[in-house]
This record gives C-alpha cells, sequence and structure tokens, in this order.
C-alpha cells in the first residue's frame, strides 16, 4: 500500500524481573487504493540493565504483506 494507517497492540506478562514473552497483533487499512491487512506473532522482551532488547515473530493473516517477518528492536536508557 502507498499510503495506509497502521495500527497495533500487544500483551506482555513478566515472567521474571528481566524477561516478558508476548503477544501481538497488528492491522493496516489502506487510504485509497490498496488491501488491508493483519498479522499475529510471538515474542518477548529481555532486560539487561539499562539494555532492552526485543524480539518477535510475526505472520500476515490477511492481505499481501509478507508470509512472515521478524522484528529487532534495541534501546538503552541513559542516565
Amino acid at each position: 500500500n502507498r499510503t495506509e494507517l497502521t495500527g497495533g497492540v500487544a500483551v506482555a506478562y513478566a515472567v521474571t524481573p528481566t524477561l516478558a514473552p508476548e503477544l501481538s497483533a497488528a492491522m493496516s487499512e489502506p487510504i485509497g487504493d490498496g488491501v488491508r491487512r493483519s498479522a499475529a506473532g510471538v515474542g518477548a522482551t529481555a532486560w539487561f540493565g539499562a539494555w532492552q532488547l526485543r524480539a518477535a515473530a510475526q505472520l500476515g493473516l490477511a492481505g499481501d504483506p509478507y508470509n512472515t517477518r521478524v522484528v529487532l528492536q534495541g534501546s538503552v536508557r541513559l542516565p
């Protein structure tokens, strides 16, 4: 889609102070011509001191976005 409005939701539960598995869902609505897309996935967030790492795998459910995709995200808290 050339232009779209995208939204998503994720639910995570901290099983330890440093690890939180998650379930996620996302949906994109085209603005103008295009195809509505949706995806669902699983992932986890881990904390290492000031560092936060997140990895998630998503499966395309509707539309033509992709078969699967992997999202890797890293961040650091500055003092």
